[in-house]
């Protein structure tokens, strides 16, 4: 659960983690609360990381405005159409926006 997943950070936390690369859109649950929530919630630097692959969840990834966020496999999959920088290009335009 969320509420789980946030107690594990805190006993991280109390031993010296810095942060956490937080896999949010691999949960099986709510996705887009356990991303909003951890961040929000959590005072250690968050990373988003895993299946950020669509305009939508980069909404999603800005509204829970992490320390920093990550894109892999949906650059390989081409998600945000043309090559490899066009893409890395064209994400970077639209979180500035």
């Amino acid at each position: 659960t969320v509420e789980e997943m946030l107690a594990q950070e805190a006993k991280f936390a109390e031993n010296g983690v810095y942060g956490t690369d937080l896999l949010g859109y691999r949960y099986v649950g709510d996705a887009v609360e356990l991303n909003r929530r951890f961040v929000a919630e959590t005072p250690a630097p968050v990373v988003l990381a895993g299946s950020v692959n669509s305009y939508q969840r980069l909404d999603e990834v800005k509204a829970a405005n992490p320390w920093a966020f990550t894109i892999g496999g949906a650059f390989f999959e081409n998600k945000f159409d043309g090559t490899f920088a066009e893409q890395i290009d064209k994400v970077v335009d639209y979180i500035n926006k």
